[in-house]
């Protein structure tokens, strides 16, 4: 076994000891779920791992899951009874979530079920017209640019090929894997963009993608990525061989609230986050993935050169070891990177932005940073885009025009700004210490959070161009 499957193997193996160890123990994972028990079924079944006591306490707690409850989750416990080997219904029932990765979830259903399947086609087509950019990226809800759910939807569309052959779905696949290979960081950093950001469930579905990427294509760079991204995920694993929901976001007690999102301990969670959910998901992924290596054949590995690049939505700069990535404001509020996601060294510098922004949060619209007056963002029912080096926002409160000039060493952000109300200029760092260079005095004003944990809040009641040494 090549040393890359070695490490995810190494990986893999201790989410399942951790499982297995944590059921043997209790009845069950006596936290909510909606389908952890049946994706830890599917692990441990495929891992050789799953004992006839666990089994058993699986199996019980899937059988008492409401089916009448809205929020039955039939798509993924669906797909982990097949992953599972297990057909828990002849007639297969739906959630029918109308988001791009359960849409793609439902059809791969049941296109393995064989049941539905002109349906399943129609859904794929219609979605993929719909939802997926000439860029590559798939969208997973109009104004929704989450590059985890981007990545899921790609391996639900790889499985989609898998099944039917259909070189359609090969080619959106191909473009998806693309797409998301321009945002891999030399330290496997991905997932900053959208709703999910730095989630395990994406890294452990990125992983599956760039493996079946490779299979397809031969490209041994593409292995290069997928070291980067093991190495991050290795980093993250807990003394107990158990991964946390968010990479690099706090201590994540066990037990977990029903309402991670309001709480400070689970910076990165959303509403519906289950960690008994994720944990075995990552852990199936990342079992499928290392099948996929094993019966690729011989590579090796190699690293392509970080590149430029930009679109519609984004926009990367590359100088030198320093890489700065733009997303433009517009749709979820974690869709923002209005001051850039940097790179350097192996280290970021700057953090992404937002969380859950339904319902009472520990997150809120003041943790973008744009000018604000009176607590009133400037994206307010805003419209932004790109222009040359220059991202334009336009909103019924005023224009704003940010110029990013990026070196080695130094960030500079350029603002100007065209309105009648007198805006503050705000910015958010990781560091409390963060010095600031500035034509005008900054003052600290509390804090924010994001999935990057606490941010602390810079002010200056005038718009002009910061200057940031890196």
């Amino acid at each position: 076994m090549a040393k890359l499957e070695d490490n995810l193997n190494d990986i893999v193996v201790g989410i399942a000891n951790y499982l297995s160890s944590y059921l043997s123990l209790r009845d069950d994972f006596g936290m909510r779920s909606f389908y952890g028990e049946s994706f830890t079924l599917a692990f441990l079944t495929q891992m050789n791992m799953l004992t006839d006591n666990v089994d058993v306490k699986l199996r019980r707690a899937f059988n008492k899951k409401n089916r009448n409850d809205s929020q039955y989750h039939w798509e993924f416990n669906n797909y982990g009874m097949q992953e599972a080997k297990t057909t828990h219904s002849n007639n297969l029932k739906f959630k029918n979530t109308s988001c791009t990765n359960w849409t793609l979830l439902r059809a791969n259903v049941r296109l393995r079920a064989q049941q539905d399947v002109e349906l399943a086609h129609s859904e794929i087509k219609n979605k993929l017209n719909r939802m997926q950019l000439s860029s590559g990226l798939i969208l997973d809800d109009p104004g929704v640019r989450s590059f985890q759910y981007h990545c899921f939807s790609a391996a639900m569309l790889y499985e989609i090929y898998l099944n039917t052959k259909n070189d359609h779905y090969l080619t959106s696949f191909c473009k998806a894997v693309s797409f998301i290979r321009h945002f891999i960081l030399p330290n496997g950093d991905t997932l900053y963009v959208g709703r999910g950001q730095h989630q395990s469930f994406g890294y452990a579905s990125l992983v599956y993608i760039l493996c079946a990427y490779f299979s397809i294509t031969e490209d041994n760079s593409v292995i290069g990525d997928i070291e980067k991204i093991v190495s991050l995920i290795n980093s993250n694993v807990k003394d107990d061989g158990s991964l946390p929901l968010v990479m690099g976001g706090g201590h994540e007690p066990i037990p977990h609230p029903d309402n991670p999102h309001q709480n400070h301990e689970y910076p990165g969670w959303y509403a519906y986050n289950n960690y008994f959910d994720y944990l075995p998901f990552a852990g199936l992924f990342l079992k499928k993935a290392i099948d996929i290596l094993k019966n690729a054949g011989e590579y090796t590995v190699e690293y392509s050169e970080q590149a430029a690049y930009g679109d519609k939505y984004f926009r990367k700069y590359v100088i030198g070891n320093t890489i700065a990535v733009l997303s433009k404001p517009g749709g979820y509020w974690t869709n923002d990177l209005p001051i850039p996601y940097i790179y350097k060294e192996g280290k970021i510098l700057t953090p992404c932005y937002c969380g859950e922004q339904f319902g009472n949060s520990i997150y809120s619209i003041s943790g973008i940073p744009l000018p604000q007056y009176k607590g009133l963002s400037l994206r307010w029912k805003s419209k932004s885009f790109f222009w040359r080096d220059t991202m334009v926002l336009i909103s019924p409160l005023g224009i704003l025009f940010r110029k990013v000039k990026l070196t080695e060493n130094l960030l500079e952000v350029d603002n100007k700004l065209f309105s009648l109300l007198p805006f503050h200029d705000r910015y958010l760092f990781l560091n409390k210490s963060t010095y600031i260079n500035s034509q005008y005095s900054f003052e600290k004003m509390g804090c924010e959070y994001s999935p990057a944990g606490k941010l602390y809040v810079y002010e200056s009641k005038k718009i002009g161009r910061l200057t940031l040494e890196l």
